[in-house]
C-alpha cells in the first residue's frame, strides 16, 4: 500500500521521475503549459503501476504529454517526432492500455484493491477505507490544488484567469 504524502514529498517525487525519464517525461510539470498540465495528474495509489510503465515507455522514442485521472480512470496521452514501427506502436499502445485497465482495480489514493465510486457525480476507484473519507477530502484538494495555482476554478475555465 502507497502512503499518503505530502505536496513537498509528492513535488519531489515528479522531479524525480523527471530526471529518471527525462525525455519521456519532458511534457509534464512544465511550467509554460496551462496549470491544469502540471505533473501528474492522479494519486498517488496509482504509481506502482506507473513506475514499470514508464520503466517500460523509456524503452521507445515517444514523449507523454499528459498521465492523468479522468472519469474515474487513468489516461495517458502520448506522442512521437518518429515514424514508429506498427510493431513498436501496438507495443506501446499495449502497455499504456494494460495499465489504464489495472488502474479500475486499484484506489487512487492509496493502492489497495478498490472498484470505480460514483459520489455526487464525481467518478474515482477508491478502497472502502478511503471511500470513506469521501466526497469532502477530495473537494479539500480541489481547493487547494486552485489556491496553488495548479487547477483552474470552474469561472477560470469559461472566462480565463484574472490577474
Amino acid at each position: 500500500m502507497v502512503k499518503d504524502i505530502s505536496w513537498d514529498e509528492l513535488n519531489k517525487f515528479n522531479d524525480s521521475l523527471k530526471n529518471k525519464y527525462p525525455k519521456l517525461l519532458s511534457k509534464i510539470g512544465n511550467d509554460s503549459l496551462a496549470p491544469i498540465r502540471r505533473g501528474l495528474q492522479c494519486g498517488n495509489g496509482w504509481l506502482k503501476i506507473l513506475r514499470p510503465l514508464f520503466e517500460e515507455l523509456s524503452k521507445y522514442d515517444i514523449v507523454l504529454e499528459q498521465v492523468k485521472e479522468k472519469f474515474g480512470g487513468l489516461r495517458i496521452y502520448w506522442s512521437s517526432n518518429l515514424e514508429l514501427s506498427d510493431e513498436d506502436e501496438k507495443t506501446i499502445r499495449d502497455l499504456i492500455h494494460k495499465a489504464e485497465e489495472e488502474c479500475w482495480k486499484i484506489c487512487e489514493t492509496c493502492g489497495a484493491e478498490g472498484k470505480l465510486v460514483n459520489e455526487k457525480g464525481w467518478l474515482f476507484v477508491s478502497c472502502e477505507k478511503c471511500k470513506k473519507k469521501g466526497w469532502k477530502e477530495r473537494e479539500n484538494y480541489i481547493k487547494k490544488l486552485q489556491k496553488e495555482g495548479l487547477l483552474l476554478t470552474p469561472y477560470e475555465l469559461m472566462f480565463g484567469k484574472s490577474e
